[in-house]
């Protein structure tokens, strides 16, 4: 049987069911999907999105589960665990490896296609009005959000620190921007005229007050794509004048990728690369296997100066903190 139907029962869940189709849970639904697995990290200092991811995953499939029709492929993921183990258990006998960390893994990976299936399923029965309508409500709040990361209004962590580039929910600007993106590509696709116009705009402007190279670039990318081209040559010119009243420093730090950068963000691209290199001399081109990257040793000088840059950091903020205290209880003595 190369396929399960699995359905939810009509008589029982009519009315929900007429409810996961409206805006609103829609709006609230996708909201969950893109903001968790970040938001989790931002305010619980998890050292990955995992646990955020696994959140999101349980929470979309029961809420789909009682009212989706849907098809799981079992053949396909056959198909897909056996690759991953297959090739796992070979990599096994070249490096050492962390058995435990794999099957974690995969058992996220599963429960993610499992949540896919179920989302898949709800868009494609989705109502065209109900998800753009949800989708506007999504571009109004990120819009907020960005307006809240430029005001320095984010909600502060459980050990009350806001990282500089952390734009909540989202742990840095460059996830917000993987997210504002194809937001503001559906609302210039969709929209004409003044509407268009005006959210264009809004897009340029929130480039350029979070100064993110990221959002920048997906902005300039919405704008090829749906702008006429006497758009497209007032938004150069724009652009071209916002430069010369800024400082470029950043901008130009992140495209630095020579051995004396010290800008974080290059030097994860640098130490990726690295890091790739070295995993396939390890195993001979193999692979390290599923989720071993961060497991095994290996060489890398751009980690070397990341971790003397966040220790430094670090070190700063521990110094600020104590400051900080000490000014606290002066006041209160004195009070």
């Amino acid at each position: 049987m190369n396929a399960i139907t699995v359905a939810g029962s009509v008589d029982t869940s009519t009315g929900y069911q007429r409810f996961i189709r409206t805006p609103l849970f829609a709006a609230l639904l996708l909201s969950i999907i893109l903001a968790t697995p970040s938001a989790a990290s931002y305010l619980f200092l998890t050292s990955s999105q995992a646990a955020g991811t696994a959140v999101m995953a349980a929470v979309a499939s029961l809420l789909l589960a009682p009212a989706v029709r849907f098809r799981i492929r079992v053949f396909e993921i056959v198909i897909l665990v056996t690759v991953i183990f297959g090739h796992f258990f070979v990599a096994r006998y070249m490096i050492p490896v962390n058995t435990g960390r794999f099957a974690s893994s995969l058992v996220l990976l599963l429960g993610m296609i499992l949540a896919a299936q179920f989302v898949a399923q709800w868009l494609v029965e989705l109502p065209d009005m109900v998800l753009q309508r949800a989708l506007h409500w999504l571009r109004i709040g990120m819009v907020l959000v960005a307006v809240l990361s430029i005001l320095h209004l984010e909600p502060r962590r459980f050990d009350l620190s806001v990282p500089e580039k952390a734009i909540f929910p989202f742990t840095e600007h460059s996830h917000f921007a993987l997210v504002f993106t194809p937001l503001l590509l559906d609302g210039c696709v969709r929209s004409r005229g003044w509407r268009r116009s005006a959210l264009l705009v809004v897009g340029l402007l929130i480039a350029l007050l979070l100064q993110n190279l990221t959002t920048l670039i997906g902005f300039a990318l919405v704008a090829l794509i749906t702008a006429p081209l006497w758009q497209i040559v007032i938004l150069m010119i724009v652009i071209a004048g916002a430069a010369l009243g800024m400082d470029l420093t950043y901008y130009l730090s992140r495209l630095d990728l020579s051995a004396d950068t010290t800008n974080l963000s290059a030097l994860v691209y640098i130490q990726g690369y690295e890091f790739m290199i070295d995993s396939f001399d390890l195993t001979s081109g193999w692979g390290m296997g599923f989720q071993q990257l961060s497991v095994i040793p290996m060489k890398s000088l751009a980690s070397n100066v990341i971790y003397a840059i966040l220790r430094g950091i670090r070190s700063t903020c521990m110094m600020v903190a104590s400051a900080y205290r000490r000014s606290s209880a002066n006041l209160a003595f004195s009070a």
